[in-house]
């Protein structure tokens, strides 16, 4: 497993953690996003980059006032 870091356009830092299942076919990326939903991630990959986009807003905050978390 590599704990990488995630730099985030809000300038939140997170770790992701990548691993390769056993017969390395498939690569997992974990990175945790507590609060945010399923729903509210989008995630993008093509042969070179691979990008997640979430919006989180902080507990006290309404809808309107969300920040993109982008990296």
């Amino acid at each position: 497993m590599l704990s990488m870091p995630v730099h985030t356009q809000a300038g939140i830092r997170l770790t992701a953690d990548v691993y390769e299942t056993p017969g390395g076919e498939t690569y997992v990326l974990e990175i945790p996003l507590p609060g945010v939903k399923p729903e509210e991630i989008v995630i993008e990959a093509d042969s070179y980059s691979l990008d997640t986009r979430a919006f989180v807003r902080p507990v006290s905050s309404p809808l309107s006032e969300a920040v993109p978390l982008n990296s």
